[in-house]
């Protein structure tokens, strides 16, 4: 009697039974396998050989049997259907002339000839291309790292940023073309002026001139005039 599982309690310390409608023990399931009739035995007994396949029949020649149907003189459809019944053409395929079988002797080797030298049997057996090999990688690997090595970055340098490098680049530049500096740029009315101010605890180049001239220099200052 078949009885919803999940409805079903199992007992205490025992496993859950099935209650499904199953078969008898020693039951197989599956589908059984088809015997082929056609063991091994027969197989390894019986050989059959391969058979060529028929050629397959020429397809009708329509542009010859019109041609005939003119030459004949037949201008109806009629007629050249009546015609057509008692003539054919077929299209031939022209097959490729078979190649002439020659006679080889026993010492005849078929196959590509390849010229080339021979393997040095001593080189292979003392490892000598092996060594080689190794040499080169070799080679090969300490190029790397000394290009590696040549482009790696000393931790202790100063790292200079942009407006850095240009500074110094401006200040070689301005060393290297001399004491040839700019002038300070002056309007041509003040150009012949001189300085009347001392700046910095330096001689205004107005004092060194009034002390080269004189009292003559400090008596073109008229009373009441400040020095600006």
């Amino acid at each position: 009697m078949r009885k919803n599982p999940l409805l079903i309690k199992n007992e205490v310390g025992h496993s859950k039974k099935s209650h499904y409608a199953l078969p008898e023990e020693g039951f197989t399931f599956g589908r059984p396998e088809k015997k082929d009739p056609e063991g091994v035995a027969e197989v390894t007994r019986s050989w059959k050989p391969h058979q060529a396949s028929k050629p397959k029949a020429a397809k009708r020649d329509f542009q010859k049997l019109n041609k005939m149907t003119v030459q004949a003189g037949l201008t109806s459809a009629k007629a050249t259907n009546e015609f057509r019944k008692g003539h054919d053409a077929r299209i031939h395929k022209y097959d490729a002339k078979p190649k002439a079988k020659g006679t080889y002797s026993e010492e005849t080797r078929f196959g590509k000839i390849v010229e080339r030298p021979k393997s040095p049997i001593n080189g292979i057996i003392n490892g000598a291309y092996a060594e080689k090999a190794e040499l080169e990688a070799r080679e090969r690997k300490s190029k790397i790292r000394e290009e590696k090595k040549s482009k790696r970055i000393d931790p202790t340098a100063v790292k200079y940023t942009t407006v850095a490098k240009k500074a110094i680049d401006a200040a070689q530049k301005k060393k290297t073309e001399g004491d040839g500096a700019k002038p300070v740029f002056k309007m041509k009315k003040f150009q012949n002026v001189v300085p009347r101010t001392q700046i910095g605890g330096k001689t205004s180049q107005a004092q060194s001139v009034h002390e080269n001239a004189g009292v003559e220099g400090h008596e073109e200052y008229k009373e009441g005039e400040e020095c600006v």
